[in-house]
């Protein structure tokens, strides 16, 4: 299992991670499907912002063996407190996508319901 990327903020670190557990945390928690997750970075609403930091830091905090007890409340504190902190986090979701080929899924799909 991969370790959480450590994430500073005023004085304070945060484990964070959005791998698999994470992803599907977020989704279900949103009502979103995979499909979905393509257009969140143009129409993301500050609840789902809040709710994918969220997600992302109660995972980190399980990947290092201890539990996030934080509110989404206490997350938007943290983003007043650090604007720079969802930027942070939005890294770490972005670079932990996987980055296959346009395309495969849907060719997966077909293959498989033959």
């Amino acid at each position: 299992m991969r370790p959480a990327t450590i994430i500073e903020s005023n004085g304070k670190t945060y484990p964070f991670s959005f791998g698999m557990a994470a992803l599907a945390r977020f989704c279900e928690s949103e009502g979103l499907t995979l499909d979905g997750l393509n257009q969140l970075g143009e129409n993301m609403s500050p609840m789902l912002a809040l709710a994918l930091v969220h997600a992302g830091l109660v995972d980190g905090a399980r990947r290092e063996g201890k539990v996030y007890e934080g509110t989404m409340e206490d997350v938007g504190d943290i983003l007043d407190d650090d604007p720079d902190f969802l930027e942070k986090c939005m890294d770490v979701v972005n670079n932990s996508m996987p980055q296959g080929k346009p395309g495969n899924a849907k060719a997966a799909n077909r293959k498989g319901s033959r």
